[in-house]
């Protein structure tokens, strides 16, 4: 979509309504973009909002976390009621995250959820860093720098995520520094912080699927190639038995096309259960290069039979 183009909300409207999770991931920062070029009639953006908080108690995981991360960013405190009942009843914690995180922002509850990231509850801690992770203000990425000696890798884990802020969220290159939890430090003070390659590397084999998935996607974003090997083990239905984790390992396969990758997507188009990893899968074929990644697409398009993928 072309953001330049006058057919551009009609098309992102639609898209946010017809399209796929990663389409309507896309549409959404595309309309942020727009919204710092041009202005969206009150109208238009009152719908995608709409649109958007339809998702909330999508049976979609992937769309519930995403709908709620979308109206943080486009800041719809119209539906922060609708936001809590969600919230309220939602089961999975990496979802409640990311609906703690939008209903922080929406309700500007800032100043007592920077307390709980000193929190004796590791849940807590984490709870308060995730629900930090659209607020870019100097006070919070000040007061995130003081709390990175956390010994629960989760609770580290989201505090090095919001660290940054939302406009910094991608990995600009690989830390050079030496290794460890306090090499983070180092990039707090920088103009435009970043989350070490090498701390994200490390939380790959912390054993904790929210962690894990966490890393993966920060790598396959920064489209870092050193960490293809460990991450083509995680492809594997057989040995990672967390669904969202293999997701974002074909991805990352997408994301950092190599031709040793083919096999490994070959095995698990024969074996992955899940719709959404397979979603993850077809993503990864579109992205390699050449005829039998091209073929596999095709017979997996005409065998698949759940309309997400």
């Amino acid at each position: 979509m072309d953001i330049s183009s006058a057919g551009f909300l009609p098309l992102a409207l639609h898209m946010l309504a017809n399209g796929t999770t990663d389409e309507r991931k896309e549409t959404v920062e595309l309309l942020l973009l727009y919204r710092l070029v041009f202005p969206i009639p009150s109208v238009l953006l009152q719908q995608a909002i709409t649109t958007i908080t339809s998702f909330l108690t999508s049976e979609k995981r992937a769309l519930r976390y995403w709908s709620a991360s979308a109206l943080a960013e486009l800041n719809a405190k119209s539906s922060l009621a609708e936001l809590r009942f969600a919230l309220r009843q939602e089961q999975d914690s990496y979802v409640r995250h990311w609906m703690q995180a939008a209903e922080i922002s929406l309700s500007g509850l800032r100043d007592t959820t920077l307390l709980r990231l000193n929190s004796d509850d590791a849940e807590d801690r984490t709870a308060a860093a995730a629900a930090l992770f659209f607020d870019s203000s100097a006070v919070v990425r000040r007061t995130m720098s003081d709390e990175l000696d956390d010994v629960d890798p989760q609770a580290l884990s989201w505090k090095l995520l919001a660290l940054p802020g939302p406009t910094q969220r991608l990995l600009r290159a690989p830390l050079t520094l030496g290794a460890g939890w306090a090499a983070a430090k180092h990039y707090i003070s920088m103009p435009q912080p970043i989350v070490p390659a090498e701390v994200l590397r490390h939380l790959l084999t912390s054993g904790t699927p929210r962690v894990t998935e966490f890393a993966v996607w920060n790598l396959a974003l920064a489209r870092d190639r050193s960490s293809l090997r460990s991450i083509q083990l995680l492809a594997d239905p057989s040995s990672e038995p967390d669904p969202e984790v293999r997701e974002w390992s074909y991805k990352f396969l997408g994301f950092v096309p190599d031709a040793s990758s083919l096999s490994i997507l070959q095995r698990a188009f024969d074996t992955e259960p899940d719709s959404g990893a397979r979603e993850g899968i077809a993503f990864a074929l579109g992205a390699l290069s050449g005829g039998p990644a091209f073929e596999l697409l095709q017979i997996m398009l005409t065998q698949e039979s759940d309309e997400g993928v």
